[in-house]
């Protein structure tokens, strides 16, 4: 599970709005999970409401708001509003739809 990025030094730079985000997924996926994605899945169903303040207040989340792209952010926390799939096709994202009438 992707969960970080790299500060300019090359070490790893926790991101929250990663592990957030797979906590998200997992929480809505039923079945067994690995003690990894069960911690992210906890981490996200203990920020309840409080997931967007902890991602603006992210060091991710602090740049995208000073680099103007609060909207962004926006976008990224919506819930539910999409049942398409992506699928990573010749080094883009696509629907699957496309993958199958490809």
């Amino acid at each position: 599970m992707p969960a970080g990025e790299c500060w300019p030094d090359g070490s790893l730079r926790l991101a929250v709005e990663d592990f957030l985000g797979a906590g998200a997924v997992i929480d809505r996926l039923d079945g067994q999970c690995s003690s990894e994605a069960q911690i992210a899945r906890d981490a996200y169903r203990s920020a309840g409401d409080d997931v967007p303040r902890l991602i603006r207040l992210s060091t991710s989340g602090r740049e995208l708001v000073d680099a103007g792209f609060s909207s962004d952010i926006d976008l990224a926390l919506e819930l539910g509003i999409s049942s398409t799939v992506p699928i990573l096709i010749d080094g883009a994202y696509r629907t699957a739809a496309a993958h199958v009438s490809s």
